[in-house]
């Protein structure tokens, strides 16, 4: 049977024909406040959270990272659209999945389950090694999960067994602005 196509916020499985209700999720990004002054951390808090009818397995690891199976991605932008440099970023070594020997047992072992209406998320600095100077700044989040290219086929295949989807399509956030001050 296959899937309708259904607007966004929609995250598939990795199969096109499955019995089991697609992942329904919405990324969250809030600054803690509309004004910071220069110097001062920018604080941000950033949540996953199941808006569907069923619940879905993710990832636990939603820690600013880089180069990770999963995780969620920071962007600040001047008011110019302009990309901000000086962003610090963790990278954790990505476990070889290829040799978990029960891929579902792994996945309902350590990943969390959220059920509908349940959320996820961390509350933060955003992470910068430059002062931002005074004016208006635009952030974005990313969700992220590259778990399907990082499986062998039959592990992909297994997953069909598993209760419930797995979140692995991209998550983006609406955009948050913020002013910062002298």
């Amino acid at each position: 049977m296959n899937l309708p196509i259904v607007l966004l916020p929609v995250l598939l499985l990795f199969s096109a024909e499955t019995n089991i209700q697609p992942a329904i999720a919405n990324l969250e990004l809030q600054s803690l406040k509309a004004e910071y002054r220069a110097g001062e951390k920018i604080q941000v808090e950033y949540k996953i959270q199941n808006v569907g009818g069923a619940p879905f397995y993710m990832n636990p690891n939603v820690a600013q990272v880089g180069g990770m199976d999963a995780g969620v991605r920071l962007a600040l932008f001047d008011e110019a659209g302009n990309p901000v440099s000086g962003q610090i970023v963790g990278d954790v070594p990505v476990p070889d999945y290829s040799k978990v020997p029960d891929l579902c047992a792994y996945i309902r072992e350590r990943w969390l389950l959220l059920r509908p209406g349940m959320f996820y998320g961390l509350n933060t600095y955003y992470p910068t090694i430059v002062t931002l100077r005074p004016g208006r700044y635009r952030l974005l989040a990313t969700y992220f999960n590259n778990l399907p290219s990082l499986v062998t086929p039959a592990q992909r295949e297994s997953m069909d067994s598993l209760p419930y989807p797995v979140l692995v399509k991209e998550l983006q956030s609406r955009d948050v602005w913020f002013t910062v001050v002298k």
